[in-house]
């Protein structure tokens, strides 16, 4: 295996640590499912070279494995050691700080430190490609501005300029000669800031996601550790982005669920962004247009400062919102559409206008075909497209064979689109003059859905749609719902209103944010039932176990209390052990779904 070189290492090594240099011993952690770090021993020709930080070749149950050093002594370990194979890094991938960011993750959501280091480590950089970088110096900044760790939370005010606030403040980290670091959510939700901050600042943006080819991941990985990235914008992964001189985090709409780690470790990227922003003494700004209840709730307690922006210049009016109530709709007539006589009628306004129609389904599935061929028998005349695919422009509703995603949002756009079906992902396509009318199949797919989250998701949902047809017009959007009275939907616009009964409803359930949680999904029955034993044995007072079935997933074991610290000591304890590594056991703290 080849060495890989970088020019520059993450932080110097220094003055006085020689004496670590000298040390013998290597504390190792490995990328599998393992708790425990191991230790092995130094060939004389590698003492000064093996630091933490590095990673190196160990040989590990019979085969090899890539590992990372965490640490090292002076004391031989009282176990037979076998020796480091190789050095695969010439300097640090990982710095002090960054090794005891990932050490929270792995201890936080109970799983391996080695698996926590992967997840840091960008697929990309895995290669073993030599590339470098002439790095550039970044000035050091005022000693006060490294102790400013206040966490901020923007409330974006139907739109509130949230661009512009975000363009300030990463405008005032590069100034003081810092680095920014500014999360989304999805790729497409900031094209429009990277055109800005490119247009600004051109060579020195760095992207970081999961749609770059690995050499480009690898190529900006190198910029953002040589220094010459001085903003970074990335997804989720991007908060482990190796910034040599961190100022500044960003999290975008910090209540969207895809900042949550469906693999292992399933982190939450807005956690692990408060977390980093702690270590590294910097300023976090949380952005939403409708906060997460958990983010609100430590704004009230003072946890958080909270800013709420409305836009500037002349104020813009929420559309008109109206409720159709489906228990009424259905009870007057045999024949059941799935557009409600309201909605129907505001869809053949909006044609004979010219103007656009999005109809929201809340997932994909023989309701969406259903729902289409509705749609076309009642407008034969409209052009109708999908989320995914679309329909040829005509007189009649026929599929448009191989056309994606992307071309039918372009068709939508370009005015060729008169009706668009679609799912989540449609929603932030919204916009566009011609659009004047958004209506919601069916709230209460929404709302049934079986998560003590949910009325958090309709009304953040209902937020987005209205936010994006401010100050129109002919703006509408109708909601189908079977639950027209539910504070939901009756407080759309009204934020604080909305957060006051949410908060009740999670406070009388004994819900976050008054409790966390840990979701523990488990294949084998038999393993089921002893981790359930070992739970109980070990529970701390306030703490509820909650077994249940998962149906074709297996079991679930559902963990709620206001303090889990010993419990997550206990589950990691416990599956450091061999013996569930045929279980199929998957633990989720913190979970967005259930």
């Amino acid at each position: 295996m080849r060495r890989e070189t970088f020019e520059k290492p993450l932080r110097e090594v220094p003055a006085g640590a020689f004496f670590m240099l000298m040390r013998s011993y290597a504390k190792v952690v490995v990328g599998v499912p393992v708790e425990k770090a191991f230790y092995y021993a130094l060939p004389e020709e590698m003492t000064g070279e093996v630091i933490p930080g590095v990673r190196v070749v160990v040989p590990f149950s019979g085969r090899k494995l890539t590992g990372y050093v965490v640490g090292l002594s002076r004391e031989k370990p009282d176990v037979s050691l076998r020796e480091i194979a190789e050095i695969v890094d010439s300097s640090p991938i990982f710095d002090g700080e960054m090794l005891k960011l990932t050490r929270w993750v792995s201890d936080y959501y109970c799983c391996p430190w080695g698996e926590a280091l992967h997840a840091a480590f960008p697929p990309g950089v895995r290669m073993k490609k030599k590339k470098s970088f002439s790095p550039e110096e970044l000035s050091s900044p005022p000693a006060e501005s490294l102790s400013s760790s206040v966490t901020l939370l923007h409330h974006a005010n139907r739109g509130g300029g949230k661009i512009e606030f975000y363009l300030q403040a990463i405008k005032q980290a590069l100034k003081q000669g810092r680095q920014a670091l500014v999360l989304f959510p999805e790729v497409s939700h900031f094209q429009n800031i990277l055109n800005l901050l490119r247009f600004q600042f051109r060579e020195k943006i760095a992207i970081l996601h999961g749609r770059l080819l690995p050499w480009e991941r690898y190529h900006e990985w190198l910029r953002m550790r040589s220094g010459a990235a001085r903003v970074v914008i990335g997804t989720r992964s991007a908060v482990f982005a190796p910034l040599v001189n961190l100022g500044l985090i960003i999290v975008d709409e910090e209540s969207n669920p895809l900042y949550k780690e469906k693999r292992t470790p399933a982190y939450h990227a807005r956690e692990v962004a408060l977390e980093r922003a702690r270590l590294w003494k910097v300023p976090l700004i949380l952005g939403a247009q409708a906060p997460s209840l958990e983010s609100y709730f430590q704004a009230e307690r003072g946890k958080y400062k909270l800013m709420v922006l409305s836009p500037a210049g002349e104020k813009k009016e929420l559309p008109e919102i109206e409720i159709a109530d489906l228990r009424r709709e259905f009870s007057s007539r045999r024949v059941r559409w799935a557009l409600s006589l309201e909605l129907r009628q505001e869809i053949e306004a909006c044609l004979r206008r010219g103007e656009q129609t999005v109809l929201f389904i809340s997932r994909r599935g023989a309701g969406t075909q259903k729902l289409i061929d509705e749609v076309g028998r009642l407008f034969p005349n409209a052009r109708l497209g999908k989320a995914g695919t679309a329909y040829e422009e005509g007189t009649r509703a026929q599929r448009h064979k191989g056309t994606k995603y992307e071309e039918t949002i372009s068709l939508f756009r370009r005015g060729k689109i008169d009706i668009l079906i679609g799912t989540q992902a449609v929603l932030k396509e919204l916009g566009g003059e011609r659009l004047s009318l958004v209506g919601i199949i069916s709230a209460d797919t929404i709302l049934n859905i079986g998560n003590f989250r949910a009325a958090e998701k309709m009304f953040q949902l209902l937020t987005q749609v209205s936010n994006s047809l401010l100050g129109k017009q002919n703006g509408k959007v109708i909601i189908q719902t079977y639950n027209p009275a539910h504070y939901s939907i009756l407080n759309v616009g009204d934020y604080p209103q909305f957060y006051r009964e949410e908060v009740e409803f999670r406070r009388q359930l004994n819900y976050p944010p008054f409790t966390s949680l840990i979701n523990i999904m488990i294949k084998d029955e038999e393993a089921f039932r002893r981790l359930i034993a070992i739970l109980e044995a070990n529970r701390d007072e306030g703490v509820e176990i909650l077994p249940s079935k998962a149906g074709m997933r297996g079991q679930q074991i559902i963990i709620k209390g206001e303090n889990l610290a010993g419990m997550r000591r206990v589950i990691r304890g416990e599956l450091s052990s061999s013996r569930w590594n045929k279980a199929g056991v998957k633990v989720d703290v913190d979970p967005v779904e259930q």
